[in-house]
């Protein structure tokens, strides 16, 4: 999820990764056992309070794939976004999807229909959606950074902040008040392209190259590694 090669290493964005890592090993740990224990309980309750503190780690990683491929100074190869990035990862999806649905179909793969097999395979395990996902930002790619790269610091802002109401407070508010006229309505005007973690992909490059000054930025990294996000 790197930006190109030849670049100076971020050991900011390092530490970031390694805590958003952090988080969704946490996410997962918590996930095994959502549905098994008393939602009444001191348990459910425990294991709910460290999925909600540890949800950052995905927005994170997408933030760190934003900053570093939207900031990019050379041109985009459209034809190695393609055969390198793109393909790696669906090779990657395909092939641990196909390992998932043998598994859970070991014990009748030669007494199961073909159809149903290829359905498992193709399914794969609900963690994997984040590949699929990643594969369609970089399909973007060549769009965002030319627009990025060109925008005015209020354009961003104002796609910003189309992506703070209409994702995440829509979403929030959708969960605190489910029935209410205000959702119904920011339900309705729901445009993909800022109701989703691509918001957080633009996000990433904004912090990194516009939200902060220079000067700020080249004074903190002389002081410390500490992250910018």
């Amino acid at each position: 999820m790197d930006g190109g090669a030849n670049h100076q290493r971020k050991y900011h964005l390092d530490l970031l990764r390694i805590l958003a890592a952090f988080s969704v090993v946490m996410l997962h740990v918590a996930a095994q056992f959502w549905y098994t224990l008393d939602v009444n309980g001191a348990e459910w309750k425990i294991v709910n309070g460290y999925d909600a503190c540890f949800r950052f780690g995905v927005p994170i990683f997408v933030m760190i794939s934003g900053a570093l491929w939207l900031g990019e100074d050379k041109p985009l190869d459209v034809k190695k976004l393609y055969t390198r990035n793109i393909l790696r990862l669906a090779v990657i999806y395909v092939v641990w999807s196909c390992l998932y649905g043998l598994w859970e179909n070991r014990n009748s793969v030669l007494t199961s229909d073909w159809k149903e097999l290829i359905k498992y395979c193709i399914y794969g395990r609900y963690h994997l959606w984040f590949l699929p996902f990643i594969i369609g930002v970089y399909v973007l790619l060549p769009v965002l950074r030319s627009w990025v790269q060109n925008a005015s610091k209020q354009n961003l802002q104002y796609f910003l902040s189309l992506f703070f109401f209409l994702q995440i407070v829509r979403e929030t508010l959708g969960i605190l008040y489910p029935q209410t006229e205000l959702v119904y309505l920011l339900s309705l005007v729901k445009i993909d392209m800022v109701c989703g973690y691509l918001g957080y992909f633009v996000l990433g490059y904004y912090l990194a190259e516009v939200g902060i000054p220079q000067n700020t930025k080249n004074g903190s990294m002389q002081a410390s590694c500490l992250p910018r996000f």
